[in-house]
């Protein structure tokens, strides 16, 4: 077993628990629908998280060459980390004495969630800084709108400026792991 293939399995173990727990929100959902009022919203900021998620393992096959130290592995590890978390705030408790409203739950966590992703994309820019050299100006850009749009949702309660907010942000990614994210080859 390589040193890179001895990392990415302590980080996928992170990020599988993170992708579980949006997983089983979801089942919980849909298993309690008749105490949950539905939100697209929050339904669609889980979908993203989802993606970031994968993304997030995948993007880490750029730093496969590099030479880790304990000091490398905590620097790569902490983005990943802190991504993680995002999913246990995401589903709403559900209540069996009256109807949970995810739509609520959305707004209420809004400046958590979204400032955990914010710190999300910062910590990986610098961990690429740390671990290899620093992503394209495009990727760097890409990622600055995405931190001005986390700000931006994390403040606002505005139905509208969070569907335009999170559509944004899916193009951003989208175009992330089509131009930066590496292939595996």
């Amino acid at each position: 077993m390589s040193q890179f293939e001895f990392v990415i399995v302590l980080m996928s173990f992170v990020v599988a628990f993170a992708i579980s727990e949006i997983l089983a929100g979801w089942g919980r959902q849909f298993a309690q629908r008749e105490h949950v009022k539905v939100s697209g919203l929050q339904l669609a900021a889980s979908v993203l998280l989802l993606l970031a998620l994968v993304q997030a393992v995948w993007g880490y096959w750029n730093f496969r060459e590099i030479e880790w130290t304990l000091l490398r592995f905590l620097v790569a590890f902490l983005p990943l980390l802190v991504l993680s978390t995002a999913p246990f705030f995401m589903t709403p408790h559900i209540s069996e004495s009256g109807v949970t409203d995810a739509g609520e739950h959305y707004f209420r966590v809004r400046p958590l969630l979204f400032g955990i992703l914010g710190a999300y994309v910062l910590l990986n820019a610098l961990t690429e800084l740390v671990l290899s050299s620093p992503a394209p100006l495009g990727a760097q850009a890409i990622r600055l709108i995405a931190v001005a749009l986390f700000v931006g949702l994390a403040v606002s309660r505005e139905p509208r400026v969070h569907w335009a907010g999170l559509t944004i942000l899916l193009i951003l990614q989208s175009v992330f792991a089509w131009r930066v994210t590496p292939g595996l080859g």
